[in-house]
């Protein structure tokens, strides 16, 4: 069997015929020839040189226009496989190859140092190891300050991760008043209320909100996926919106939510004002008059 593969394996554009015989078992043994070039990215001619090797070797065979793998194919695909893994093992064990961690010091840390790992804010500090908060570990890899970023291998344990909260608050657009339709002392009660570690505003109506609010806006640009994400990492997000966007911001946090198998609480206020204030275009003036 290790014969068989090393012999494949110095075939000029061994490569390429391992790949066509993957693409016909991921599509159930059939395929066309321009099927294959399409899903490699290379051309029908090409595609033909290497079937003509393939049904030689009694590797496939042909149905009409389709091609299938023998049983044979499918045995030297299990070998190749195989090989495959084999030889990536040994590449990763001679390159010392390990998955490493990125973490913020939160004291000074030395090089092969086993610190603990916490979640604060959105981010994963390293603390000491006996920290009581600390149920993840790992070592660190060179000396480190306060505030940098040290690098961790060896990691083990689990970071404990509570959800944040959204909390929506949606505002009237420009055509049912703006701001000036906007209930303040509720918006500012809710921010009150709710403490939110970061604050999203989603157009110029939201903003206009926020400035007589006098609260700093962290995000506000792509703020329904910085939204998500950041209460996915445990922080508590206000996001002012108008119209549509209300919706595509809970709409995010159900993607995230089915993506990560969990369960971000959203909820959403309602500030308008008055439901009979409006602002309506006069086709003939071409300036905007309140409604009745």
């Amino acid at each position: 069997m290790e014969h068989a593969v090393s012999d494949f394996a110095r075939k000029p554009g061994w490569f390429t015929e391992f790949q066509i015989l993957v693409e016909l078992t991921e599509r159930q043994s059939k395929m066309r020839q321009r099927d294959v070039a399409e899903a490699l990215d290379i051309t029908v001619q090409a595609v033909s040189k290497h079937i003509k090797k393939l049904r030689a070797e009694g590797l496939i065979e042909s149905r009409g226009v389709e091609y299938v793998l023998t049983h044979s194919g499918i045995e030297k695909l299990a070998a190749y496989t195989k090989s495959l893994e084999t030889q990536v093992k040994k590449a990763s064990s001679r390159l010392q190859l390990e998955r490493r961690w990125p973490a913020i010091a939160a004291k000074p840390i030395s090089s092969g140092e086993e610190v603990g790992l916490v979640m604060k804010n959105g981010v994963v500090y390293a603390v000491r190891k006996n920290d009581k908060n600390a149920k993840a570990f790992g070592i660190a890899l060179g000396d480190t300050s306060i505030g940098e970023d040290v690098t961790l291998r060896d990691m083990r344990g689990t970071i404990d991760l509570r959800r944040g909260t959204v909390a929506i608050v949606k505002l009237p657009n420009i055509n049912q008043g703006g701001s000036r339709n906007v209930d303040i002392p509720k918006v500012r009660n809710i921010c009150k209320r709710f403490r939110p570690d970061k604050i999203g505003v989603i157009g110029t109506v939201a903003r206009a909100v926020i400035n007589k609010l006098n609260l700093k806006v962290d995000f506000e640009f792509g703020v329904t996926r910085s939204a998500a994400m950041a209460a996915l990492r445990g922080l508590n997000i206000l996001v002012l919106s108008t119209g549509r966007m209300t919706n595509r911001v809970f709409e995010e946090i159900e993607k995230v939510n089915v993506r990560y198998s969990c369960e971000i609480p959203c909820t959403i206020e309602d500030c308008q004002l008055s439901r009979g204030f409006e602002f309506k275009q006069n086709s003939l003036a071409g300036s905007l008059t309140e409604a009745e």
